[in-house]
This record gives C-alpha cells, sequence and structure tokens, in this order.
C-alpha cells in the first residue's frame, strides 16, 4: 500500500502513485463501492454491486460485504466504503 502512494521506480509501470480516473454519467442512482483487494479478490465488481444493490443504509451494505469477503475466504485485508449518489 505505502508503495502505490509513493510509487516503486523498480516495479513501473505497474506500481505507481497515478490514480486510475474514469469517468461515468450518473443517471437517477448510484452505487459507488471503494473497496480493498480482499474484496475484489474474492469478488467482481458486478457481483459485489449485485450482493449489497438493495441495502439502502451504505454502512450496513459495507458491512455486508465485508462479512461476504471474509467467508468467501479471502487471505488479504477487507475495507469497504459504499456510497449512494441520487440526482
Amino acid at each position: 500500500a505505502v508503495s502505490r502512494a509513493l510509487g516503486d521506480v523498480k516495479h513501473q509501470p505497474k506500481v505507481t502513485w497515478e490514480p486510475i480516473i474514469k469517468k461515468a454519467e450518473v443517471k437517477k442512482e448510484c452505487l459507488i463501492i471503494l473497496a480493498s483487494d480482499g474484496v475484489w479478490d474474492v469478488y467482481s465488481p458486478n457481483d459485489a454491486a449485485k450482493m449489497i444493490i438493495e441495502i439502502e443504509d451504505p454502512f450496513s451494505a459495507a458491512k455486508s460485504l465485508c462479512d461476504k469477503a471474509y467467508k468467501a475466504g479471502s487471505n488479504d485485508n477487507i475495507s469497504v466504503i459504499c456510497i449512494r449518489l441520487s440526482i
């Protein structure tokens, strides 16, 4: 994590401090999941979203996804932040 924050000259371009930035058009409602490798090692973004899309409270959604990743056998650290946007 520190090498990603600062960059690692030996491993560039794979490990860099430069963020990947993507733009997306938000229609009526949007769920954003910010998660560590502990989640993405066991779930695809679509699978993760499907598991928590019906949970209205962002805190409860994040906790649910953390718990599911742990139970799925994730071997990495597990951190999740869920954000709901509405227009």
